[in-house]
């Protein structure tokens, strides 16, 4: 038996054999295949590995079509497995975000089948345009400054550091960070970015679409950092890749900021 095996029959078996259960199975089974296979080439045992998950999903105008053609829902269902296998509570943290940002109720085995439609949908939260920075700063506030910033602008005085020991305590977070066009907010992002190295926070950036993506490539060489703790890709459809791709280009970084950071 396959390293890892026991944990996906385990998880398998909680996950419901509906046809969105199903699909969600088989990428669960697919994540364990690239676990196995990054663990080998990374040296970094990610079948122990525990942290935080979360998925920020770019809110603005121009992914209207993408969450009702059902694309956004799907893509979800997809990242839905690393949250199983990484988090000890399952459940993967959600925020929205467009010039301003929601923290909505998580994604777990309870909700997943129609997420977009029953949590996404009725959030009250609406299309708008692109910034970056509110959004990040949020994400460090909520798992590091354990400050309650459900919803505001950004406010970078409010973002308080912990003492090295109380943050070791906590698992690192996983964040990935999906838009499809550039931001108007650099500057503030650069600067959020660079707060985040002091934390143990590895974000993915993921620009999906025709757009360039310049600033998003300059940010992943991103200087004055003592840890390099982001990564870029870029994806044209999400829909056209399989399962394995998706995985091994989502945690294809996150393993070597583990070992610069000390981290199992």
């Amino acid at each position: 038996m396959e390293e890892n095996d026991e944990l996906t029959v385990e998880l398998t078996k909680k996950i419901p054999d509906t046809e969105a259960g199903i699909s969600l199975k088989k990428s669960v089974i697919n994540l364990n295949k690239s676990i196995i296979d990054l663990s080998k080439q990374k040296g970094v045992d990610l079948g122990k590995h525990r942290a935080r998950v979360a998925v920020v999903m770019d809110y603005s105008g121009s992914m209207r079509r993408l969450y009702t053609s059902g694309a956004v829902q799907r893509v979800l269902t997809r990242l839905m497995p690393l949250a199983l296998r990484f988090d000890d509570n399952g459940e993967l943290d959600i925020w929205l975000f467009n010039q301003s940002y929601k923290s909505i109720p998580s994604m777990n085995l309870s909700n997943f089948e129609n997420y977009i439609e029953q949590v996404v949908n009725r959030s009250g939260f609406q299309f708008g345009a692109t910034s970056y920075a509110p959004v990040l700063q949020d994400i460090l506030n909520t798992y590091f400054a354990k400050k309650n910033t459900s919803q505001g602008g950004f406010l970078g005085g409010l973002f308080k550091k912990q003492a090295p020991e109380e943050v070791k305590e906590e698992p690192p977070v996983f964040v990935i960070f999906i838009t499809d066009g550039a931001n108007s907010d650099r500057g503030a992002t650069n600067q959020v970015i660079l707060d985040s190295a002091n934390q143990k926070i590895f974000i993915q950036f993921v620009g999906i679409g025709n757009e360039t993506f310049d600033y998003l490539q300059k940010l992943d060489d991103l200087k004055g950092r003592p840890v390099d703790n982001t990564g870029f890709i870029k994806v044209q459809d999400f829909e056209l890749l399989k399962d394995e791709e998706v995985y091994q280009m989502l945690l294809s970084q996150y393993p070597e900021w583990l070992q610069a950071m000390g981290l199992k």
